[in-house]
């Protein structure tokens, strides 16, 4: 289980705008793996706390290109499909925050 385990660090979800599908971006962050691996956003649905909207609206003219930014890791205020995906990705980055460096050197 990826969610509630500290060893997974949630980082990003982004689109690919080829398959037209969304991706959540994790890191491992055990000593000696540090591996970031994806899972298709799909698999959160269970953990959204709103209705999802059927419309993808990537790259119309509302869209705000969040998700294009695996990076950015604020809300969607858009009427999309991806929209509750960032609310819950926000959720997730307050509750497993990325180490600081001086987490990492204090081993």
């Amino acid at each position: 289980m990826v969610l509630g385990d500290i060893e997974f660090q949630p980082i990003g979800i982004q689109l690919d705008c080829e398959a037209f599908d969304t991706f959540f971006y994790f890191n491992h962050v055990m000593p000696c793996c540090g591996t970031t691996f994806v899972i298709p956003a799909a698999w959160f649905d269970d953990y959204l706390e709103e209705e999802q909207p059927p419309e993808l609206i990537a790259g119309s003219e509302e869209c705000e290109g969040r998700c294009l930014d695996r990076d950015d890791c604020e809300e969607c205020r858009q009427h999309c499909r991806n929209a509750p995906y960032r609310r819950l990705l926000k959720k997730l980055v307050a509750a497993y925050p990325r180490p600081t460096t001086a987490d990492a050197t204090a081993d």
